[in-house]
């Protein structure tokens, strides 16, 4: 009988790490082609017809306007204040 060998670059290995890993890669992409869906209403989607003004004064009313759910806001740190202020109040020199 032969021994049963798995290295770590095989088939199994990476089918098994494609499937381990579904949790966190599958709500990714949901959210992403709901995201994609979303911003492209207007055109019919991803691989959807442009709606007809109707459909799209019905889609208007029910989804109205919504914030982009995959945008990056500033972060901001304790004294960035104090310091826009300390750098406003600073005196001007002329050079």
């Amino acid at each position: 009988m032969m021994p049963l060998a798995l290295a770590l670059n095989s088939e199994p290995v990476k089918y098994g790490l494609v499937i381990l890993l579904a949790p966190y890669w599958i709500p990714f992409f949901k959210a992403l082609w709901h995201s994609l869906n979303d911003s492209l209403r207007e055109e019919g989607g991803l691989f959807g017809r442009a709606p007809t003004p109707e459909q799209m004064r019905d889609i208007e009313r029910r989804h109205g306007f919504t914030a982009d759910d995959l945008s990056s806001t500033p972060k901001r740190f304790a004294g960035d204040e104090a310091r826009a202020q300390r750098a406003h109040n600073r005196p001007r020199t002329n050079r």
